[in-house]
């Protein structure tokens, strides 16, 4: 009885471990000087996946779950959303489905921002939850440099909301883990 309690057990953490549901992956560029502070402008995320039309709450709330998390750094300061999207209403960049890092820079540099970032949600529906894929993306606005880069994925069978803010965990858990 034992011994099957045991092998049932090694199943189940070998089941978890190679979950499609969890992914923990980034990397920070030697360049990225994690002892000073920046000014960050977190551009509107693109949030897309297979016939799901998300809504402006699914997206607001990750977006200030990003912010929040990377200010609790006090590595950095944000820049006002409303500033960034005015200025991306402004440079007609509002109707394009992602904005690319040249663009994402010139917004950036416009608002004031050393820092850009660029979010990507992929929300996946299966069966027996709601995962969600985060990539994370910030460049330096001078030099366009990709100082990191994070992609961490969550399932959530209550909402894609609960879900995206593991996920951006995750994508962020090289970078928290470097400071």
């Amino acid at each position: 009885m034992r011994k099957i309690v045991f092998v049932s057990m090694g199943v189940l953490i070998l089941f978890i471990a190679c979950s499609r549901g969890y992914l923990k992956d980034g990397s920070v560029s030697p360049a990225f000087e994690l002892t000073r502070s920046y000014w960050v402008a977190p551009l509107p995320f693109l949030v897309r996946g297979p016939g799901i039309t998300p809504d402006k709450f699914t997206r607001d709330r990750a977006y200030d779950y990003l912010t929040m998390q990377l200010q609790k750094t006090n590595l950095f300061y944000m820049k006002d959303k409303y500033t960034i999207q005015t200025e991306i209403d402004k440079m007609g960049l509002s109707r394009v489905p992602g904005i690319g890092s040249e663009k994402a820079c010139e917004v950036a540099k416009k608002v004031g921002a050393e820092l850009v970032i660029v979010t990507d949600l992929t929300l996946e529906p299966e069966g027996g939850g709601l995962p969600v894929l985060a990539f994370i993306q910030i460049l330096d606005v001078k030099t366009k440099t990709v100082f990191y880069s994070g992609r961490g994925r969550a399932i959530n069978p209550a909402s894609y909301e609960a879900a995206a803010e593991v996920a951006i965990d995750n994508a962020l858990n090289a970078l928290l883990k470097k400071l």
